[in-house]
């Protein structure tokens, strides 16, 4: 994330190149609420973030069919410290967390460090694999699992509607609650994939949006929806961790969004995706390599090259090369054989490099 590899050596990244997520309005925005700055900025302003955002994230919420208000949601410096707040409301050290295997790595770097006990369960092109979620509701008793529902990271792939209402169902009969991250799913374009919130409508579920994908990752603005039970105690928690969140990069959030120059930008970025994607599937048979059959037009694609990537990520890097090995999205950093590539960063010089190293490995040259 903070390696200053440029964009065309790292197709591991985990962002965007700016110039796809560049708002033209940007500086327009700031100027804008630079006008209103006395008003708000020698306050400490409002506990649970600038109202009008949340607002304005209670429609989009609707849009999708998750019906909730302004009230239960907590403004965060990003999607981050949602999940902070969530686990320091519902964990006492030694807890159980259930992650997704492949999953975002800093969630279960963060876990760990802070003394919870994570366990993963296998995720496939529908979800959580049900059999083995089970199992491990019976035998752990976790009180939590953490979770992207749409283009998950780093397979791209969507959650099924079956699989939610089976998994939601085992929440409840072991009273256990469910983390969604739905950060990545602005850039899929035109469909409404369900989300465990659809279903749950804030009973079991908490859910995490923010901006540093799609916005600019600098502002650190995301937004947090709880339980209505809930609400009390995670305002009381950000009051004690950091009293409040900067309310100038929500007010310019808010300023975009509202323009609608956020939208249009995102339109923009969905075609590049989409075009990237069809570009990735030929490209990568090119290399001998399979383009994931349930893929969705995210940023990533989740790529099995049939040899150790742990090992092929240390001689990428050794030839200038910033990739992300599949171990890296295990919480056990298992040996494994795939790659997340970014299909923003991922550029026909690597994929000639990669064919290359994998006949050397597989002994055809």
């Amino acid at each position: 994330m903070f390696s200053d590899t440029p964009n065309h050596r790292a197709p591991g990244s985990g962002e965007l190149p700016v110039e796809w997520i560049k708002n033209d309005r940007m500086q327009w925005a700031v100027r804008q609420v630079n006008q209103d700055i006395d008003s708000f900025i020698y306050n400490y302003g409002e506990i649970q973030g600038y109202l009008p955002l949340r607002e304005q994230l209670v429609q989009y919420l609707d849009l999708l069919g998750i019906h909730t208000s302004a009230d239960n949601i907590v403004t965060t410096t990003g999607v981050s410290q949602a999940i902070l707040t969530v686990i320091q409301l519902l964990l006492n050290v030694g807890d159980t967390v259930v992650v997704d295997s492949p999953g975002w790595y800093w969630t279960s770097s963060t876990l760990q460090q802070q003394g919870y006990q994570v366990i993963s369960v296998e995720r496939d092109y529908q979800g959580p694999n049900f059999e083995q979620m089970r199992q491990l509701l019976e035998e752990h008793r976790p009180k939590l699992y953490i979770t992207n529902s749409v283009l998950h990271n780093p397979t791209s792939y969507n959650l099924h509607p079956a699989r939610a209402h089976q998994v939601l169902n085992l929440m409840h009969e072991y009273d256990t609650y469910i983390f969604e991250d739905d950060l990545y799913a602005v850039f899929l374009a035109n469909d409404k994939p369900l989300r465990y919130a659809n279903i749950d409508q804030f009973e079991r579920v908490f859910y995490a949006t923010g901006f540093s994908k799609s916005m600019a990752s600098g502002w650190r603005v995301g937004m947090l929806v709880s339980p209505d039970k809930f609400i009390n105690q995670i305002i009381k928690l950000k009051t004690l961790s950091n009293m409040t969140s900067p309310e100038f990069g929500e007010r310019v959030v808010h300023k975009l969004w509202t323009q609608g120059e956020y939208r249009r930008q995102l339109k923009k970025v969905q075609r590049k995706l989409y075009l990237a994607h069809q570009y990735m599937r030929k490209a990568l048979s090119v290399v001998g390599l399979s383009y994931p059959e349930h893929t969705n037009s995210g940023i990533f694609v989740w790529v099995d090259t049939g040899v150790d990537s742990g090992q092929l990520a240390l001689d990428a890097y050794k030839n200038g090369w910033l990739v992300a090995p599949g171990q890296l999205f295990n919480p056990k950093a298992q040996a494994s054989t795939y790659l997340r590539l970014n299909v923003a960063t991922t550029s026909d010089e690597f994929l000639e490099w990669l064919n290359i190293y994998l006949n050397k490995v597989n002994g055809c040259f």
